[in-house]
Order: structure tokens, then C-alpha cells, then sequence
């Protein structure tokens, strides 16, 4: 189930509420939008997941921030891990472990970033939004319809690129590792 909802999505768009045969594509549509999202900023609404970070010194840096809680971790051998007291920073999803060990770490992590009704966190809501409208509109390119029995061409030159608007609205949120 989606975070944002196809409502909302039809709305942005000024499309009628009311169902139409569109609404399965807008959907696709909607859902790539929030996974691209989720990819660039972590998840979008409230989850359980494990997860793997490599040691950077003696810190787990992990794909996630504004954590809700870290259940469990364990070492590349599958130990579990006691932590320390104030070992884990939630919000900023950094854990200090007791001892290092190369290899992938998995962690059990809780998130509570929820784009549909955090007030913070609308700027994720509104770059899902512009995201999915940007690729429903790009297939619909002007003055490019096909003759009957005839595939239509793809347009020359015109790549996915996220738009500005949408990019600056993730940079606040985006995780490490992207640019």
C-alpha cells in the first residue's frame, strides 16, 4: 500500500476523484515515484527492517535516520550484540559497537518517518508527487501520436532525470552516500 495516496495524486494532477481506467497506471506510476524516494531517503512510512551497514572505525553508519528503535544486532558471524548504553544515535542511525569484525553487520531497525501525516516531513510527500507526475507526463509527449497500427516513438533525447523541484525537496532527507 501506498504512503501517498492516489487521491492526492489525482489531485495534483487536477483529474477527477472519481475512478477512471487510468487509475492502475497512475498507480504504477505513483509506486516507482515512492520507491525512488524511499531509495534516496529511507522509508516513508513507519517499518520494520533489517538492515546492513560495514564498520567505519567502530560505527555502524546505517541507510537510515529518525530510527524509532534498533532490536537487535548482529556481527558478520551472526552473533548477537549487546550494546552499551548511548550507543545508538536513532536519529542520526549511527550505532558504536563493542568490538570490530569485517564483514556485513545486519541490524533489526524500526522507523518512524511517516510522509502521510508528519507535518515535517512534507517536503518527501510533495517530491513523490512530483516525481510520479513527472513520469506520467513524460510518456504523453505532444504531437507525437502514432498512425493506427503503428508503434509510437519513443521521444529522442529526453532521459528520467528527477526534477529540480523534487531533488530539492529530498536533500534534506537524502541518506549518506548520494549525491
Amino acid at each position: 500500500m501506498s504512503v501517498v495516496d492516489l487521491a492526492d495524486f489525482k489531485e495534483h494532477l487536477n483529474k477527477p476523484a472519481s475512478p477512471s481506467d487510468e487509475d492502475d497506471e497512475l498507480q504504477r506510476k505513483l509506486d516507482a515515484a515512492e520507491a525512488h524516494v524511499a531509495k534516496r531517503c529511507g522509508p516513508l512510512g513507519p517499518s520494520t527492517v533489517t538492515v546492513t551497514a560495514h564498520l567505519s572505525g567502530d560505527h555502524l553508519v546505517l541507510p537510515a535516520t529518525r530510527l524509532a528503535t534498533v532490536a537487535e544486532v548482529r556481527d558478520p558471524a551472526g552473533q548477537v550484540v549487546q550494546l552499551a548504553d548511548g550507543a545508538t544515535n536513532l536519529l542520526s542511525g549511527i550505532i558504536r559497537v563493542p568490538y570490530r569484525r569485517a564483514g556485513a553487520w545486519a541490524i533489526d531497525i524500526t522507523t518512524t518517518r511517516n510522509v502521510a501525516t508528519d507535518e515535517r516531513l512534507a517536503d518527501l510527500h510533495e517530491a513523490v508527487l512530483i516525481i510520479a507526475a513527472h513520469l506520467w507526463e513524460t510518456q504523453r509527449v505532444p504531437g507525437r501520436s502514432p498512425r493506427p497500427g503503428q508503434a509510437p516513438e519513443p521521444p529522442t533525447g529526453r532521459g528520467f532525470a528527477i526534477p529540480n523541484r523534487a531533488a530539492t525537496l529530498m536533500g534534506p532527507y537524502t541518506l549518506p552516500g548520494f549525491a
